[in-house]
């Protein structure tokens, strides 16, 4: 009934220990300012390895809202397919960020097409944990992510279903006809 029950009876994996540990970290938004801190870190370690990628802090902070609940990049390259930056971000990006002591944890990743990448950051100086994802995105499907990965739940499904009253497909790749 409690979570300190749950870590004493129940064999837990590391990322759900991990989630217990920073529970009340993760519960408390993320206000703008700081969100817009984590986002310089991520683009100043990613524009020393290849200042032609391009970073969006997507979600609500692209909303504009005053604070989200974690912090979502929307990562591309122009002309780079999904491999380039993958091989980049997950490569090479993430090692250095954990090296710098910014990331503080690896949750998940995708498997198959390797697009997304979840864990856990910390600013320098600060203890609190923060959720943050990365969102690989190749080049040709930006315009789609950012429509996906920026309106929240009901604008997407609503998008979806006009999209589909129309004879269309729409996710976070693109927009199809005839599907």
């Amino acid at each position: 009934t409690t979570l300190d029950e749950l870590v004493q009876k129940a064999s837990l994996t590391e990322n759900q220990k991990i989630g217990i540990a920073h529970f009340e970290d993760f519960q408390e938004r993320i206000p703008r300012a700081e969100v817009t801190k984590h986002g310089d870190i991520v683009r100043r370690a990613l524009y020393r390895l290849d200042p032609t990628f391009e970073v969006t802090i997507g979600g609500s902070y692209r909303r504009g809202a005053k604070d989200s609940g974690d912090i979502d990049f929307i990562i591309t390259r122009p002309d780079a397919d999904i491999d380039h930056v993958r091989n980049v971000v997950v490569g090479q990006l993430v090692p250095n960020l954990f090296s710098t002591g910014f990331l503080a944890a690896a949750l998940a990743a995708t498997s198959g097409d390797g697009s997304k990448w979840h864990g856990a950051c910390c600013l320098p100086g600060q203890t609190q944990w923060r959720r943050i994802d990365f969102l690989l995105v190749p080049w040709a499907e930006m315009g789609a992510a950012l429509i996906y990965f920026t309106g929240n739940d009901i604008f997407n499904r609503s998008m979806r279903l006009l999209a589909s009253k129309k004879g269309y497909r729409l996710n976070q790749r693109g927009l199809y006809k005839d599907v």
